[in-house]
């Protein structure tokens, strides 16, 4: 979503921060702070850096540049499975590898 709010409101430019609020119905506020980077690779790819994790506040104070949530089930899964195969290309390691077994020793021998 972050990323989404960031295109369509032209903030990569600035490569500046900015804060994603939704209202709450009982207690106030959930807000996070984003950053925006631009890749170094030649595609120059947006990238967002999550700067204070979602949490609830009661009055949002002094927010310079806030946006409203807006969700878009069908885009943010596209963008989740875009990341999680990015990093599954990157990935030089084979993951299962540092698996261990649940039981050290197999309680059926």
């Amino acid at each position: 979503m972050a990323k989404r709010i960031a295109v369509k409101n032209n903030i990569y430019y600035n490569k500046s921060s900015f804060w994603i609020f939704k209202k709450l119905k009982r207690r106030g506020y959930i807000a996070g702070k984003y950053e925006i980077c631009i890749s170094d690779k030649p595609n120059k790819n947006i990238i967002i850096k999550e700067k204070i994790i979602p949490k609830i506040f009661e009055e949002l104070k002094n927010m310079e540049s806030s946006y409203q949530a807006e969700y878009s089930d069908i885009e943010d899964l596209k963008e989740l499975l875009n990341l999680s195969n990015k990093n599954s290309q990157n990935s030089s390691s084979n993951s299962w590898n540092k698996v261990l077994p649940l039981y050290p020793i197999s309680p059926i021998n």
